[in-house]
C-alpha cells in the first residue's frame, strides 16, 4: 500500500512480504538459492528492527560482487582479503558460521572483512546468534557496534541511522566470552522488541523509490503468462489451487 509522508512516497509490507521479495529478488541478481534464503531472513530481521531495510538491501544487491577474496589466519584473527569490497551477502552468513564453529570446537577465532554493507553484519550476527545461542560481537571500522545475545535482542552501539550509513568498512566478528566482557549497559534505547511486535502486527514501512529496486530483481525471477510457459509449470495451473 503506497502512501505520503511528506514529500515522500512510501509502501506498507508485512514481513513475510518483505522476506519474500528480497529471496526473489537476490534470486535475480544472481545469487544461489542459499545465499537468498538468508538475504531474505536478513531483509526481515532489519525491518522488524526498524533499520532502513530497503535502503540496505538494494545497496547490497545492486552492488554485489562475486569475487572471491583470499582467506588469511593470522593466530586467531581470519582476514577475508581481495582486490576490492567483499559484498556482504556473499561472505557474512559463512563468516558467522565459522566464527561460532570455531566457538565450538573451543578454538576462537576472529573474522575480519571489509564489506559493502557493513550493516548486514549486525542482522547476520544476530540471526546466527539466535539459532547456536552463541554471544558475538560486531564491530564496524574498529567500533563496537552490537553484541547480540542469543534468543534476545541485541544491545546496538551507536544509532540505527548512523550503522545503516556506514558503507564499505571492515568489519570484525567475534564469540563473546569471560574474556571479552559484555558491557553490562548498551544504548538499547531503540525499543529492538517493542519495533519487531509492531513490525508484526503493522507491517513495515519502506521508501518506496527503494523497494521499487528491489523489487524490479525479484521480477526477474518472473516468466511471461503464455500458455507454453503454463505447459512447463509456471503459474498455478488449469485452477488457482492446482
Amino acid at each position: 500500500m503506497l502512501s505520503f509522508f511528506g514529500a515522500v512516497c512510501v509502501v506498507r509490507l508485512s514481513l513475510s512480504e518483505v522476506e519474500v521479495t528480497t529471496r526473489k529478488a537476490a534470486l535475480g541478481a544472481g545469487f544461489p538459492l542459499g545465499l537468498a534464503e538468508e538475504a531474505g531472513a536478513c531483509a526481515a530481521w532489519l525491518a522488524a528492527a526498524g533499520f532502513p531495510f530497503a535502503e540496505l538491501m538494494a545497496a547490497a544487491l545492486l552492488t554485489d560482487s562475486p569475487e572471491r577474496p583470499h582467506v588469511i589466519r593470522k593466530g586467531d584473527v581470519v582476514e577475508l582479503a581481495g582486490e576490492g569490497v567483499c559484498s556482504a551477502l556473499r561472505i557474512l552468513p559463512s563468516a558467522c558460521d565459522l566464527v561460532i564453529a570455531s566457538a565450538s570446537a573451543r578454538r576462537p577465532i576472529t573474522l575480519v572483512a571489509c564489506v559493502d554493507v557493513p550493516a548486514l553484519a549486525v542482522a547476520q550476527a544476530a540471526l546466527a546468534s539466535a539459532g547456536s545461542a552463541v554471544p558475538l560481537a560486531v564491530e564496524i571500522g574498529g567500533v563496537l557496534s552490537a553484541v547480540t545475545r542469543g534468543e534476545n535482542s541485541p544491545l546496538l552501539f551507536g544509532s540505527i541511522a548512523t550503522i545503516a550509513a556506514l558503507r564499505s568498512k571492515l568489519v570484525s566478528i567475534r564469540m563473546m566470552d569471560e574474556s571479552n566482557p559484555q558491557p553490562q549497559h548498551g544504548p538499547d534505547a531503540f525499543g529492538l522488541e517493542r519495533a519487531r511486535v509492531l513490525a508484526l502486527e503493522q507491517g513495515v514501512v519502506a521508501d518506496d523509490h527503494d523497494w521499487e529496486r528491489v523489487s524490479r530483481l525479484a521480477a526477474r525471477t518472473l516468466v511471461p503468462a503464455t500458455v507454453q510457459s503454463r505447459e512447463h509449470g509456471a503459474g498455478a495451473g488449469l485452477i488457482d489451487s492446482d
